[in-house]
């Protein structure tokens, strides 16, 4: 008897996958109803890729858990109002423009 590790099945032919469901509150955040990789053809290797895998899949599923929540794992979507304005301001200044200047109907010159 091998060992056995949890979400790896064996197919007919001897290859090894990593098959896991994803939660159904998930699902349309992570864009799948399930998630499945191949771990190799024989035990060593599935052993070797089971740990990448199996972190791959939990990484996923917390960027997702994030998404709901409404904190964005990366920082680069803003997710309210207030932080999207905040965040168009900044991008403003990045630009050399005075977001709060405005000259006939658009935006100042950038300064120097």
């Amino acid at each position: 008897m091998g060992l056995v590790l949890k979400y790896v099945q064996i197919s007919s032919k001897g290859n090894y996958t990593y098959r896991r469901a994803v939660p159904k509150h998930l699902q349309s955040i992570i864009g799948k109803r399930e998630f499945k990789k191949s771990l190799g053809q024989s035990e060593r290797e599935a052993l070797k890729a089971y740990p990448s895998v199996h972190n791959m899949f939990i990484k996923q599923e917390e960027r997702a858990e994030m998404k709901i929540r409404g904190v964005d794992p990366d920082g680069s979507l803003p997710r309210t109002d207030l932080m999207q304005h905040e965040k168009i301001i900044e991008r403003i200044r990045e630009l050399g423009f005075n977001p709060y200047e405005v000259e006939s109907g658009i935006f100042a010159e950038p300064r120097d």
